[in-house]
């Protein structure tokens, strides 16, 4: 291969006139440095986009019912399927139905076994910051006795709040 500006390549360059082909014999092949797994980190996984999660989603339905929710989004809605599905959950939870699933026995067991253990949960109560195990969904106080003080002083601070939006003087420019 010769360089049209120059007329040559380096290759071609006389012995002893320190050109590659001089180095080509002398140079001897180094092995490749060993790599170990963990060494290397592997690069994280991508993030899930919400139309990917409610695929997921919509593929463990049987298969004409998933073909129907596709069209209903995409059709007749035109919304994105994530959109369809929560929306779903929106109104099972405002047609009190949210609570009483029906699961699928298709599904492996694994999907359907799986729930909320309450008793492995600890939070920080809302009013005393003491930890506690809630004993329902949403509990944010670890007693009555703290709920009925935030609620006190909940209100206290409403009135509050009233009182002084009654009692500021009225300046008419």
């Amino acid at each position: 291969m010769s360089n049209p500006k120059i007329g040559r390549s380096l290759m071609d360059v006389a012995p002893g006139t320190r050109g590659l082909a001089d180095f080509a014999d002398a140079v001897t092949p180094m092995a490749p440095p060993e790599l170990h797994p963990f060494e290397v980190p592997a690069p994280p996984p991508a993030p899930h986009t919400l139309d990917q999660c409610a695929e997921a989603v919509v593929a463990q339905l049987d298969g004409p019912l998933a073909e129907y929710v596709r069209e209903i989004a995409m059709i007749h809605q035109r919304i994105p399927l994530w959109a369809l599905v929560a929306g779903i959950l929106n109104a099972a939870y405002e047609h009190g139905t949210l609570a009483t699933p029906i699961l699928s026995p298709s599904w492996p067991r694994s999907f359907a076994g799986v729930g909320l253990d309450l008793t492995t949960l600890t939070y920080d109560c809302r009013w005393c910051q003491t930890a506690f195990t809630p004993q329902r969904y949403r509990q944010g106080y670890c007693s009555q006795d703290c709920g009925t003080l935030a609620a006190k002083a909940q209100a206290e601070a409403e009135r509050e709040a009233e009182r002084q939006k009654h009692a500021e003087p009225v300046v008419h420019g």
